[in-house]
């Protein structure tokens, strides 16, 4: 993606997030999407929301850094096969232009790695929970 090309999603998003604020003076009103925690929501149901929240919330860090781990090994890599290629194969913020861009099959494997780890972190979670004897609600 372009510099240019950035900047004007950046700014997109920028201003779209003020549009969309809600006036610190409107009526709060439940959606359809917020559901009520009542007495009678199974445990097993609080601990399932619970675990995609904490997946899905640390997806994109997972995704970063599994995308970090894997363009620095790369550039070890063929940094070790041929010295004198290195800098083609460095990772993305210090990649020349021109560099080769990561195949599909690359890019999926990353993001299953990135799933993968917070799907993990979620279980961690999970298993903290039911060790430490999570109080009920």
């Amino acid at each position: 993606m372009s510099r240019r090309m950035m900047s004007v999603v950046v700014l997109v998003v920028m201003t779209g997030a003020g549009a969309f604020g809600q006036a610190t003076g409107a009526p709060q009103t439940a959606g359809p999407a917020s559901a009520e925690v009542t007495a009678e929501t199974p445990r097993w149901a609080l601990d399932l929301r619970r675990a995609e929240i904490v997946a899905t919330g640390s997806f994109p860090l997972t995704l970063l850094a599994a995308r970090l781990t894997y363009s620095l090994l790369r550039f070890a890599v063929h940094g070790i096969q041929d010295p004198t290629s290195a800098m083609t194969y460095a990772p993305w913020f210090l990649a020349p232009p021109g560099s080769p861009e990561l195949e599909f099959g690359e890019k999926l494997g990353i993001v299953a790695g990135a799933a993968t780890l917070s799907s993990l972190i979620a279980f961690i979670d999970y298993r903290r929970g039911v060790t430490e004897g999570d109080p009920e609600p």
